[in-house]
């Protein structure tokens, strides 16, 4: 049923208890201690996952800038490399397999990227938490 706003006759309604002023004081300063903290924890948290985010934006970066000049180095280089040692086929028995290493290495290094195709991103996450601590 709830709180109807009556009480008998003689008996006291929460906001008419009387507090002592220092008791009274005491629970708006940990109101307010604990309103700071949770502020401070959010701003915290909203940062850390912004740097998170920019963390694996970088390695993103850095991953995909070696994995294509690694596939540039295999097209030319290794491709020339061939054609010169031509006459000599156990040279290019060993390019050859010296190109297969990069591509290989070149497709672990596309896997790194673990957290693709996760629906939550750190960015997301983030400026959700912001708002909602905005509003709160």
């Amino acid at each position: 049923m709830g709180w109807e706003g009556t009480v008998a006759p003689g008996v006291l309604g929460p906001a008419e208890i009387p507090l002592p002023p220092p008791l009274l004081s005491t629970g708006i300063g940990i109101g307010f201690y604990g309103n700071s903290e949770t502020s401070d924890g959010v701003s915290q948290l909203s940062s850390a996952l912004l740097h998170a985010n920019h963390t694996l934006s970088t390695i993103d970066h850095l991953v995909m800038e070696t994995v294509e000049s690694l596939g540039e180095a295999v097209r030319t280089e290794l491709t020339t490399l061939e054609e010169v040692l031509e006459p000599r086929t156990e040279l290019v028995a060993a390019a050859r397999g010296a190109r297969r290493q990069a591509e290989a290495v070149a497709q672990q290094l596309q896997g790194l990227a673990f957290w693709q195709g996760v629906p939550l991103s750190p960015l997301q996450v983030a400026e959700d938490v912001s708002f909602v601590e905005e509003y709160r």
